[in-house]
Parts: C-alpha cells; structure tokens; sequence
C-alpha cells in the first residue's frame, strides 16, 4: 500500500466514524478490522483478524507490532521515536462482531474508532443452529466410520481411540 492510498484510507476512516457514538457495520469475516489512525506525517494501520485472532500494528506500511489473542480485550504496544504508543482492542459486543481500536500515546486516550461485522455475520440463533448442526452431523460421521469399520474388521475401536489419547 503506497502513503498517498494510506492517506485517502485514513480520511475514508476518519470520515466514516468521525462521531465517538457512530459505529460502521462494514466488516466481513474474511476481510478482517481494519483501522487507520493518523498521527503527524505517519499513518497508524491496525489489524484484526475477525477469526484467527492475529493482530497486526503497521507503522507507514512496515509491521511494528504483532500477536495473536482471543480475548475481548488486548494491546499492542509500539514506539515512533522514543515516544511509547498502544493500540488497545476491545471487542464490546461478541454478538454484533463490534470491536473498538483505541490509539493511545504515552498512557493519554487520542483517538477511537468502531467498527462492527456486517449485519449478515451477526451470531443470530440461526446461525449459531447452523454451526451446532454441522458440529453434531461431523461427530456422528466420524463415530459412524468407526462402528462401521469396527463391523467390517477393517480396524479395531480400542487401538483407535487409544491413537486419539
């Protein structure tokens, strides 16, 4: 990403959730959080994966910190200078996908941006049936291959399990 599309990203950013109370349902599960922050001539680019959990703090394009975390709350620390900064993540509601990037310098709150999953990712009871179906359907697929295999003499249950244990 070159600094002059870096640069119309922060403004498309900024403008989008200039209000603190302003939250944008634009992120799909495979695009991730993005957040582009602007702090004198650099342009702070935060990153969080919507499902693996990886989070990435770019510093005019190069990584200057990463990690990856599954809880609702995480920090990323880094310097431009000699001056500490934070990227503070917080995820405020699971089921909404809404997440909040704060950037702060040296312990002082500067700036907050929201952003939340699109209304069709939200966990819905539809979607979380979905997921129980699929779950249960694999479970029943893999102990139905096991007793069929145990039938057919192709191998035994007991040295199966064992290999999982």
């Amino acid at each position: 990403m070159n600094t002059t599309s870096s640069a119309n990203q922060v403004q498309k950013n900024n403008a989008d959730s200039d209000s603190n109370h302003e939250v944008k349902n634009d992120v799909a599960y495979r695009d991730g959080f993005h957040f582009y922050f602007q702090y004198q001539a650099y342009t702070i680019h935060a990153f969080g994966s919507a499902i693996l959990g990886k989070e990435i703090v770019y510093l005019d394009d190069k990584i200057v910190a990463e990690k990856r975390s599954f809880r609702s709350k995480s920090c990323l620390a880094f310097e431009i200078g000699k001056t500490p900064f934070e990227i503070e993540f917080n995820m405020v509601n699971s089921i909404t996908g809404e997440l909040h990037c704060s950037l702060i310098k040296d312990g002082a709150h500067l700036k907050t941006l929201k952003r939340a999953l699109k209304k069709s990712n939200h966990l819905t009871v539809t979607n979380v049936l979905r997921l129980l179906f699929l779950s249960a359907g694999i479970g029943i697929g893999f102990m139905g291959t096991l007793v069929l295999g145990e039938v057919a003499g192709l191998w035994n249950i007991d040295t199966v399990i064992s290999y999982f244990n």
